[in-house]
């Protein structure tokens, strides 16, 4: 489904008919207006981030009944006021731009930051999910409309709406975008046995063959990690450092922090340091595509004593790397869910 709409004259005629449309023409000439203005940005993020400005304003009790819709049968129990928001316009466009988003080549939502500094803003992730959600709920509500195409649309576009989310993140950019991606294939699969036809299988294989394997950059967002991790550094190194910094970036003190203060300027800390960059250094080394990926990462978990009950030796254990092998086995486990749907 290509949702592109070219732009040659398109906002001339629309601004014509805006001086002199009814109400009605003129909301529907803004909502166009809207879509033609980033239709040759190859950047997903920016129809993504509009979608979210579109979901209508919802208390979180509201927003929450939207959590696991992944089924024909789960919509039927939603709220008068959750339906709502699914039947509004600006909802509808939402879901447009999240299609026309999953087709992008590329999808960065920081696209001027050089470098992955703490202090530098970030996706947001918890509203992300929320859109993912929304349109699930969506995709469920056309399908029980008999709208069968349109909700397969919005599904598919969900398994490439969390892999476009994944590129140039941190790790909880990754694991936000596998969310997003499993609610899609999940969804698809309750989909197929219940549309079994050949055309919706072929329309997957070929949406995943122009997607990245696996689906989900943990590489890349490793190596973002480690960039954070060599900003740091170089705060602790300012001449003029002030441990308010680094304990802002980290999200306020802590027994860590205080920790921390006790070591900067220390032999024992340059040890450790370069203990973390060896360890980031040896998981980079690791093609993104070995089929062994999983396995290489625990080795190097293990190996480096991560994930154990006891206590680190190396105080950055606790807040950098720790997680990449439990991060691994995640990609790992959606890749197979990819495979099962490509088989089913």
């Amino acid at each position: 489904m290509d949702l592109t709409i070219s732009t040659i004259g398109m906002k001339e005629k629309i601004m014509s008919t805006l001086r002199k449309g009814s109400k009605i023409t003129i909301v529907l000439c803004l909502l166009a207006l809207t879509t033609t203005a980033y239709a040759g940005d190859p950047n997903g993020a920016i129809r993504f981030l509009m979608a979210i400005g579109h979901i209508p304003a919802a208390p979180v009790s509201v927003l929450n009944e939207f959590v696991d819709l992944n089924s024909p049968e789960a919509i039927g129990n939603i709220s008068a006021e959750a339906r709502k928001i699914l039947r509004t316009m600006q909802s509808k466009q939402a879901f447009n731009l999240v299609i026309v988003g999953s087709q992008q080549p590329d999808c960065n939502f920081t696209p001027d930051n050089v470098l992955p500094e703490p202090t530098n803003p970030v996706a947001p992730y918890r509203a992300l999910r929320t859109l993912a959600r929304i349109c699930a709920a969506q995709a469920w509500l056309l399908e029980k409309d008999g709208k069968k195409d349109e909700a397969f649309d919005l599904l598919l576009a969900l398994v490439g709406m969390g892999s476009q989310i994944s590129r140039h993140e941190l790790l909880i950019g990754a694991m936000i975008g596998k969310a997003v991606s499993e609610l899609g294939i999940d969804s698809l699969k309750v989909f197929l046995k219940r549309h079994p036809e050949p055309i919706f299988r072929e329309k997957i294989a070929k949406y995943l063959s122009t997607l990245p394997r696996p689906l989900i950059n943990i590489m890349g967002a490793l190596e973002k990690e480690r960039g954070s991790f060599t900003w740091i550094q170089r705060v602790l190194a300012k001449p003029d450092f002030k441990m308010e910094e680094v304990v802002s970036g980290m999200g306020g003190e802590s027994d860590f922090s205080r920790r921390l203060a006790k070591l900067i300027g220390t032999p024992e800390l340059e040890k450790m340091n370069q203990e973390v960059l060896a360890l980031y250094d040896s998981i980079l080394a690791i093609p993104a595509t070995d089929p062994d990926l999983e396995k290489k990462l625990d080795e190097i978990s293990k190996k480096a004593g991560l994930n154990t009950s006891e206590t680190q030796t190396n105080i950055w254990f606790e807040i950098t790397v720790s997680n990449f092998s439990h991060v691994g086995h995640q990609i790992a486990s959606l890749e197979q869910k990819v495979n099962e749907l490509l088989k089913q």
